[in-house]
């Protein structure tokens, strides 16, 4: 199973789908996050700190952190991505900083709120998704303590995300990126292990992948079409790559969604 194609409302990007079982494998991305477990549990990793959470418990993700979902077969999911205009306040008040932790509870009468306008009904009224966003930033304070992030680290995993965005369907390389930053090739070689604990190549693809399954849903381009738009210079190199990030193949995502369609 597969994100579906974000909703928009103007400058307002947002999404919702509930998984069961949710497998997904360690990506990013530039919006928010809220998983909800529904019923079982999930284990949770967040830049390689792992948790296990139950039902009844959530976790709030952060833009730009590497996270991954697994749960087993009889667990169910909620997940809901937006865009930082929804919650503008705290994003802005949050930008320098970073949670100690990630996971929090939501009271019941927040529950049944959240439940009942965007788990069972997906309101698409703009008041009503800020409120529902509001309570995650104010149930997650509630439980969570903001610190300082160390302001080298958060520039230059800002500026580097930010030229990835910018440029992934080109054929970009490490040596491309250290002469656009000033950088020594093995010393960003290195920063972007510390950082991102994944290697360039990595993280590249994965703004590929996540680009390639968006046209994917649109399901108005071949396979061979999407391989080229996302920067992969060849079929055969998408498809493994595609696998090996999402769990299953380009072909199989796309019979997915045809089948959800008809």
């Amino acid at each position: 199973m597969e994100h579906q194609s974000g909703n928009s409302l103007g400058n307002y990007n947002y999404n919702f789908f509930t998984y069961s079982p949710c497998v997904w494998h360690t990506h990013f991305h530039l919006n928010y996050e809220v998983a909800i477990v529904l019923s079982g549990e999930c284990t949770v990793t967040v830049n390689q700190t792992s948790k296990t959470v139950k039902q009844g418990e959530a976790v709030f993700i952060f833009p730009n952190l590497l996270h991954s979902y697994e749960t087993p077969k009889n667990a169910k999911v909620f997940i809901a991505v937006f865009s930082e205009d929804f919650i503008f306040k705290f994003a802005e008040g949050t930008k320098s900083l970073q949670s100690e932790d990630f996971v929090f509870h939501l009271t019941k009468p927040a529950f049944n709120f959240i439940n009942e306008y965007i788990i069972k009904n997906q309101s698409s009224d703009i008041y009503i998704l800020k409120a529902c966003f509001y309570t995650f930033c104010h149930r997650f304070l509630a439980e969570n303590k903001l610190v300082e992030k160390e302001k080298s680290n958060t520039d230059f995993f800002n500026n580097i995300c930010n030229y990835i965005a910018e440029h992934f369907k080109e054929n970009i390389t490490l040596k491309k990126i250290s002469e656009e930053f000033g950088f020594e090739y093995h010393y960003l070689s290195r920063k972007f292990h510390d950082i991102f604990k994944i290697n360039l190549p990595t993280l590249i693809n994965q703004y590929r992948i996540n680009y390639a399954s968006d046209l994917l849903e649109q399901g108005n381009k071949t396979i061979t079409e999407i391989a080229l738009l996302s920067g992969f210079q060849s079929v055969r190199n998408f498809n493994k790559t595609f696998k090996s990030i999402k769990g299953f193949t380009p072909r199989e995502q796309k019979f997915f969604n045809k089948t959800n369609t008809t």
